[in-house]
């Protein structure tokens, strides 16, 4: 990653994939940002509970689309 790389985009995602009807709230998360430059990098610090909490709304929505 260039010392000017600026980020383009920042993807949630779980630490371990989720067990079948394992609650997603229990799941661990983190963020790996997407630089211009093409690398990416994880965050070093966890998504807080606003982003997460609107991560996981966005994942249930998906999901109720899924199977209605």
């Amino acid at each position: 990653m260039s010392e000017n790389a600026k980020v383009i985009r920042s993807q949630l995602h779980w630490v371990t994939p989720p067990d079948i009807g394992q609650p997603l709230e229990e799941l661990e998360w983190v963020f790996i940002d997407v630089y211009d430059d093409g690398s990416a990098q994880i965050r070093p610090e966890p998504p807080s509970d606003r982003e997460a909490a609107e991560f996981l709304a966005a994942v249930s929505s998906h999901q109720s689309s899924q199977l209605g």
